[in-house]
Order: structure tokens, then C-alpha cells, then sequence
């Protein structure tokens, strides 16, 4: 994936935030970008007089690459959200086949391993988890188990196609469960900077909103620049909603 330039430029500021600092998501990402960039263009045009009032320039091109920034990582953690649930699908279409495999394995070493009591243990042991990870050792094991005292499982007349049956289902399910894994810990770790890049576009924000505010509190065509389309359309729909409640 591409990364934009104001993502590559703050990354390493945004991943700075303390998870204690996130801000609640309130609004989507794509809506705060746009307030941001919207806010850019306005401020610039103000940037004299913002910056004589504690403003910087170099807070308000972060509106730009800031929003820039937070679509990115957006898009990564969609991107890897989209990865996950694709492997967890695979996972669950491959699923009933190797638990089925591992009942047929566990039946047929059971009847051929039934004069022998230490080796019915190791399959109850093996047959004792329920877990994803229990699912792939059990294929595994019941393998080489299986390999190991072939001899009895021919004198029962077993399917011999079962041995590596058990491997390749093991291998397989094994890849798929570290495919989602490593998607997982991905997702996370790009959902948190999709969070941190949102608090940190929100935090340029509401400072330049709050410097425009006061800067230009007496001018009604420059103020309406620093008041979010976002929030003043949810209040006009929460106080319409009201409104029609109490007819």
C-alpha cells in the first residue's frame, strides 16, 4: 500500500499519543479528513492573523497532512481488517473437514490401540482441547502417532490414506491459524493508529477552530470557517427529532 506523504511526514508523532489520550471516534474518519482539509484552505486564507494569536504555521499545514495522515491509516486498517476476516473465512469453510478427520483418526487408533493402555492415554490427552491451536497439535500429533505404530493400524486394515490426510490438513489448518494471528495483531495494531491519527487531526483542529473563534468573533463571514458542518448538522437533526416528539 501507498502511503500518503502526510502520513509518512506525522507517523511518528501520531504513534506518540498515549492510548489514555484517544479521543472517542465520534464521527468517521472520512468526515473528520474532510473538516480538516476544509479547515486548511479556510486558515490559510486567515494565517497572518492566526499566527499573531499563538497559531503556527506548522499546526496548520499538519490540518492538511494530518487528514491525509488519519485516511491512511484508515485505509491500512481496513485493508488488514479485510485480510483477517478473509483468512477466519477459509478457516471456517476447512474447519468441519478436519474435525471430522480428527474423530475418524481418533476412532480408528482407538480400536487399533485398544490392548495397549499407555497408548490410549496419549489419546485422550490428545483428544482432551477444544481450542483452534488444541485443533492443529491434535492433527499433529495423532501424525505421527499414527506413524509411529503404523504396524498396528495395518493389522486392523485402516484407510492408509488417513497418515496424510493428517499431515496435510495439520499443515494447513497450522498456516491459517498463524495467517490470522499475524492479521489479528496487524488489525490491532492499525486500528490504534488509526485512533491516534484521529486524536491527533481532532487535537490541530480544535485548536485552530479555537484561535478562528475568538480571532474573528466579531467578523461573521471569516467565523463560520471555524464551526464544524459535522456537529451543526447533528444538532439541527437531534433538535428536529425533538421537536417532532413533542407534536
Amino acid at each position: 500500500m501507498d502511503y500518503s506523504e502526510g502520513y509518512k511526514l506525522l507517523v511518528e508523532k501520531i504513534k506518540a499519543i498515549n492510548e489514555e489520550d484517544i479521543a472517542p471516534i465520534y464521527m468517521p474518519s472520512e468526515h473528520l479528513a474532510s473538516e480538516g482539509q476544509s479547515l486548511y484552505l479556510w486558515a490559510m486564507e486567515d494565517k497572518d492573523d492566526l499566527i499573531k494569536r499563538g497559531v503556527t504555521l506548522e499546526m496548520i499545514n499538519d490540518l492538511h497532512n494530518g487528514s491525509e495522515a488519519l485516511l491512511t491509516a484508515e485505509a491500512i486498517w481496513k485493508h488488514n481488517l479485510e485480510s483477517t476476516q478473509e483468512y477466519s473465512k477459509i478457516w471456517s469453510e476447512k474447519l468441519p473437514y478436519s474435525l471430522d478427520l480428527r474423530q475418524e483418526a481418533i476412532a480408528t487408533f482407538r480400536y487399533a490401540f485398544r490392548k495397549d493402555q499407555n497408548l490410549l492415554a496419549s489419546i485422550e490427552d490428545i483428544n482432551s482441547g477444544s481450542s483452534h491451536p488444541d485443533l492443529v497439535s491434535d492433527l499433529h500429533e495423532l501424525h505421527l502417532l499414527g506413524t509411529k505404530h503404523i504396524d498396528k493400524l495395518n493389522a486392523i486394515g485402516f484407510e492408509e490414506e488417513l497418515i496424510p490426510k493428517l499431515k496435510g490438513s495439520s499443515e494447513n489448518m497450522a498456516n491459517l491459524l498463524a495467517n490470522i494471528n499475524g492479521e489479528r495483531m496487524r488489525k490491532d495494531k492499525s486500528k490504534l493508529i488509526r485512533d491516534q491519527a484521529f486524536t491527533y487531526l481532532k487535537d490541530v483542529i480544535d485548536e485552530i477552530r479555537a484561535c478562528g473563534k475568538f480571532t474573528f468573533r466579531k467578523d461573521p463571514a471569516r467565523l463560520k470557517g471555524y464551526r464544524s458542518k459535522y456537529n451543526r448538522a447533528k444538532y439541527i437533526k437531534r433538535k428536529r427529532a425533538t421537536e417532532d416528539s413533542n407534536i
